[in-house]
């Protein structure tokens, strides 16, 4: 039994594409055998705090006595406590403005914590988190079918170049417009991906659709 962590950003609730597509991932887990324990979180929905200066600090072990800065710091912790206890992470993250959504980003910003869930090192960060496999579902509106914005997308918050690769399993499936487009990536070291997918070309870099690869 695997504990799933799903996050869904999507601003369209149950008519998003990304949204349907993180169901029936779901749903064939479940068809599959797969007796999951999920998590899941509608971002959207969650009022997540934005990283302000304040919070940076307090973030980074500075005392506020803010009650606000208290609890955006308490809720860092619990967003934290779930991704570790995780086996499988979902991330839902449809294409905004060739970017991810906002809500996704602050997310991330709570849980990029150094010393916790990744530490610096003279290169690139390295991430802290073992044993969760990531699977990025993405879609984009029908006016970007054919075109090749993902890479784009991909690489826009990481800051990575498109030989960029995030190691551990990483994973993606994708459509754009209303044709179903799945891909994936095999990882080397783990093999296997839950993505019902069809294996696709794409490029180490175009793969790198989560912003804090570095945590994995």
């Amino acid at each position: 039994m695997a504990n799933v962590l799903v996050l869904k950003s999507s601003i369209n609730g149950e008519t998003s594409l990304t949204n349907q597509l993180i169901n029936e991932f779901l749903a064939a887990r479940q068809a599959a055998g797969h007796g999951d324990r999920l998590i899941e979180h509608d971002l959207s929905s969650m009022a997540l705090p934005t990283l302000d200066r304040p919070l940076f600090a307090a973030l980074r072990g500075a005392v506020d006595p803010q009650p606000a800065i208290r609890e955006a710091v308490a809720l860092s912790d619990q967003l934290i406590a779930e991704l570790k206890a995780s086996d499988l992470l979902v991330i839902g993250a449809p294409m905004y403005n060739l970017n991810v959504p906002t809500d996704l980003k602050k997310w991330f910003d709570l849980v990029a914590r150094a010393r916790e869930t990744f530490r610096y090192t003279e290169s690139w960060p390295q991430g802290l988190v073992e044993g969760v496999r990531a699977v990025v579902v993405s879609s984009r509106g029908g006016i970007h079918q054919g075109r090749n914005y993902r890479r784009r997308h991909a690489l826009s918050a990481r800051g990575t170049g498109a030989d960029g690769d995030p190691g551990g399993g990483i994973y993606l499936c994708r459509r754009a417009g209303q044709s179903p487009a799945w891909s994936r990536r095999r990882d080397r070291q783990r093999p296997g991906a839950d993505c019902p997918a069809r294996r696709s070309g794409l490029s180490r870099g175009e793969i790198v659709l989560a912003l804090a690869a570095f945590l994995f």
